[in-house]
């Protein structure tokens, strides 16, 4: 190693997780709003599709390799259906956020969730990837399925004053 490079330059890639994503211990996380935006399901209903950033803790041992991982900043999405199946889920939102109790289906007020953050219930679901047109397993060079970390917002638990910002400082 050259003068020049420092130790925490150099990164031993053999120690880095092959889905890119830790697998996170199911728990309390704080998660802010970095986007939000109205969109139509698959089965064409409207929808909310959020963007979310994991503020706190800032790491954690993963779950899969049992090192320590910088968790901060990691991003998620989560789909809010606007119809009876997610009106519970977005009145726990609203409620926790401490934001009005009533929405607009047609023209919802997105702007109103960027930068609030809300201590949650988060878990991770790790999923074979499909081919999109096949729906064959993807395999790897060892022809074994590649898989994937998604992470799953449960319930909400408290406001998160602390990791909250204001709307316009948000930068997605």
């Amino acid at each position: 190693m050259s003068e020049e490079t420092k130790q925490t330059d150099v990164v031993n890639l053999e120690e880095v997780s092959s889905s890119g994503r830790p697998f996170l211990k199911s728990g309390s996380y704080s998660i802010r709003c970095l986007s939000c935006e109205k969109q139509t399901s698959k089965k064409g209903n409207p929808m909310l599709v959020f963007k979310w950033e994991i503020c706190s803790p800032e790491s954690v041992k993963d779950g899969a390799t049992g090192k320590e991982v910088k968790i901060t900043g990691l991003q998620l999405t989560d789909w809010i259906v606007l119809g009876d199946n997610g009106f519970p889920k977005l009145k726990a939102l609203h409620k926790t956020l401490k934001l009005p109790m009533t929405i607009n289906k047609v023209s919802p007020d997105t702007k109103q969730y960027i930068g609030k953050a809300a201590k949650v219930s988060l878990s991770t679901d790790t999923v074979v990837l499909k081919d999109d047109n096949t729906q064959e397993p993807i395999l790897d060079d060892e022809n074994k399925p590649i898989t994937a970390n998604n992470y799953r917002v449960g319930r909400f638990n408290s406001a998160d004053l602390e990791h909250t910002m204001a709307s316009d400082s948000v930068a997605f």
